[in-house]
């Protein structure tokens, strides 16, 4: 047997084991969504304060 079917068979054996897996899975993927809609949300709201103060600062 090699390690991935000995892995594998921990994994489906105790069903408390699998639902932990997979809620970890689900955790994880959604701090990388959250994370990435943070980073867009902020990268949007820097470029928009940019470029009001850049409106600001021209003279007239």
């Amino acid at each position: 047997m090699n390690s991935f079917a000995m892995a594998l068979a921990e994994v489906r054996l105790p069903p408390a084991r699998f639902v932990a897996l997979v809620a970890a899975l689900v955790l994880a993927v959604g701090f990388v969504a959250a994370t990435q809609v943070n980073m867009a949300t902020e990268s949007h709201a820097a470029r928009a304060r940019g470029a009001l103060w850049a409106w600001c600062a021209t003279p007239r």
